[in-house]
């Protein structure tokens, strides 16, 4: 049996993943925002030297549709890094309304993590507008997390829960 094989993902996720593979950087753009210079898109992009396995999942428009309720964010990356270690990183592109990303991370954590069995969780929002309560809206998410999921954060760094920063916000992993 590969290492492969022993990254399963749950069939609730099957229809939205977009790929499954080892690729060395996974780029997430939200191409339906409207911007009126390019560089101002949110993006978040993970470089994978470690040749970790990844999942890209599309949340908005795919597992849950776009004009139905709950709110939810833009993104589910899957990674099963080679220690046996799986994250799922939740990822909202956003302008600057860090208030509703936040409700969006939560929903999509509430409607989805029964299905993400053995995975901790990570919570990344990348803005092409920072505004100054940036830490505030950390704490919030973190305390929350903490609160609600407490078995898949409890061997997670707490400044390494949540990441909010001006776009491109690039993570190595």
């Amino acid at each position: 049996m590969s290492q492969d094989d022993d990254f399963v993902i749950d069939s609730y996720f099957e229809k939205c993943i977009e790929y499954r593979d080892r690729r060395k950087i996974v780029v997430l753009v939200d191409s339906k925002k409207k911007a009126a210079d390019q560089k101002e898109k949110p993006e978040y992009r993970i470089e994978n030297n470690g040749q970790n396995l990844v999942a890209k999942i599309e949340v908005d428009d795919c597992l849950f549709p776009k004009d139905r309720k709950p709110q939810k964010c833009d993104y589910l990356v899957l990674v099963y890094f080679k220690k046996k270690e799986k994250v799922a990183y939740f990822v909202e592109l956003k302008g600057k309304d860090l208030k509703t990303a936040i409700e969006q991370i939560k929903e999509t954590l509430k409607n989805t993590h029964k299905h993400l069995t053995g995975f901790s969780f990570r919570c990344r929002i990348s803005q092409s507008k920072i505004i100054a309560a940036t830490n505030q809206h950390k704490e919030v998410l973190i305390s929350y997390l903490i609160k609600h999921y407490n078995s898949n954060v409890t061997n997670v760094v707490p400044t390494e829960l949540v990441k909010i920063g001006k776009t491109p916000l690039i993570e190595t992993i």
